[in-house]
């Protein structure tokens, strides 16, 4: 089954030679080959996918600003300490 994500990622990676691409934050998350990666949902949704990508052991660049309240904030730096991981 192809999600409407996958489709879509699907054409921008064929329409710009990306030669991988992901439907699914759990599929880029179990790329080894992926060392760090970029959040850009919409604000109130950034904790789930960083925190994912974080305790996949991914480097995390989070669109600002991070997080709506201090305590996420804090949840996420905390995993990526945990991790060895780069949160910014």
């Amino acid at each position: 089954e192809i999600t409407s994500a996958h489709s879509r990622a699907k054409m921008f990676a064929e329409r710009f030679s990306i030669p991988n691409y992901y439907g699914k934050y759990e599929e880029l998350a179990s790329d080894p080959n992926v060392d760090i990666v970029y959040v850009a949902t919409t604000n109130q949704n950034h904790m789930g996918p960083t925190l994912m990508m974080l305790r996949a052991g991914k480097n995390v660049l989070v669109e600002k600003p991070t997080t709506v309240t201090y305590e996420e904030t804090k949840i996420m730096y905390d995993e990526a300490k945990v991790g060895m991981c780069c949160y910014l």
